[in-house]
């Protein structure tokens, strides 16, 4: 319908606030819906409406037949077209979204097998029309990944190599759609450890669950053994990066922060002078303006379309003071979090 999504590598986030900072364009995104529901969820609370959804569409998942769907998709392939493993699978679904003349039948099956709804088809197709005709991956390609990954599933269920017994499986590949706004895909599902990495690109990893546990544990009991006056300082400044005994979690970092290590080399051996108070009380008096306008601006119902180059953006979050045995943050900016607030 328009709607561009960038697929590089950072999350598509709806919402944002258009703000203007000292004359200077910028958006505020407050805490989203998603992030709210994942806080309740987290704690085991649950909606009605939230239990409904999620029970509805399990039971429409449970009426798929995928038995008939892959009998489908097995009887257009010829015998020599029919995927042997799942490489092959991945092969022949990046094949279908961009061999010559398949434009408009990309078009045609994203519309099908992403139930895009009826009265929005006449608008895509026309859009489409108008704008050239082009193959989905150049007009749409955040929809044509979706396309690709449901075309690889049928194509891969077609010759029994994933079950088509099995409808979780539908929900299993669902993950893989946010692929584009990962750096690393990280799961304890085995099908997942069997398809995912046939989809990632050079910036991105897979993380096996299981493994990844085992590290997390290591880098626990790591930050666990420092001395008190460390761990006082709060985790955001205590494990501001992985300890090289978690090897894993360390191999990932280096693939997304890039020279972080010698970052840390350099704290190190030359400590970070003192944040200059003022300043830093500057910069949070402009934050806070500019939080308060969007929030006034979206309860007025006066927010418009957000600046397509911003200078600045903020995110909201909220963040607990404690999680499990450790603290996030010192004393200090407790207490300072706590002035501004009562002020």
């Amino acid at each position: 319908m328009g709607r561009r999504v960038p697929l590089d590598g950072r999350p598509a986030v709806a919402g944002g606030v258009p703000v203007q900072m000292e004359g200077r364009p910028g958006v505020v995104f407050e805490r989203s819906r998603e992030a709210e529901a994942f806080e309740r969820w987290q704690m085991g609370e649950f909606e009605s409406v939230e239990r409904e959804f999620a029970s509805s569409w399990r039971s429409a998942l449970s009426e798929l037949n995928l038995e008939e769907i892959s009998r489908a998709f097995k009887a257009q392939l010829k015998q020599e077209q029919r995927p042997k493993n799942l490489e092959d699978a991945r092969c022949l679904a990046s094949h279908l979204m961009s061999a010559g003349g398949m434009n408009f039948r990309s078009l045609q099956l994203a519309i099908t097998l992403l139930s895009a709804p009826r009265q929005a088809i006449p608008v895509i197709v026309q859009r489409w029309k108008l704008g050239g005709r082009k193959s989905l991956k150049e007009w749409a390609p955040f929809a044509a990944h979706c396309l690709e990954v449901d075309l690889f599933m049928y194509l891969a269920m077609s010759n029994g190599l994933i079950s088509d017994q099995r409808p979780s499986n539908l929900i299993d590949m669902a993950y893989l759609y946010y692929l584009p706004f990962a750096r690393v895909f990280a799961s304890t599902d085995k099908l997942h450890k069997r398809v995912v990495p046939l989809f990632l690109n050079e910036r991105q990893s897979f993380a096996w669950g299981p493994e990844l546990k085992s590290d997390l544990k290591r880098a626990d009991a790591h930050f666990a053994s420092l001395p008190d006056e460390e761990k006082a300082k709060g985790l955001f400044v205590l494990a501001s990066s992985p300890p090289l005994e978690a090897e894993l979690i360390v191999g990932h970092w280096d693939a997304s922060m890039g020279g972080w290590r010698e970052a840390e080399r350099q704290r190190s051996v030359a400590p970070k002078p003192p944040k200059d108070s003022e300043a830093a009380r500057k910069i949070i008096e402009k934050i806070t303006q500019a939080s308060d306008a969007a929030v006034a601006l979206a309860r007025a119902g006066r927010a418009g379309a957000a600046p397509r180059d911003p200078d600045h953006m903020i995110i909201q979050r909220h963040i607990p003071k404690q999680r499990g045995k450790w603290r996030m943050f010192s004393n200090e900016v407790e207490e300072a979090e706590e002035r501004r607030l009562s002020s």
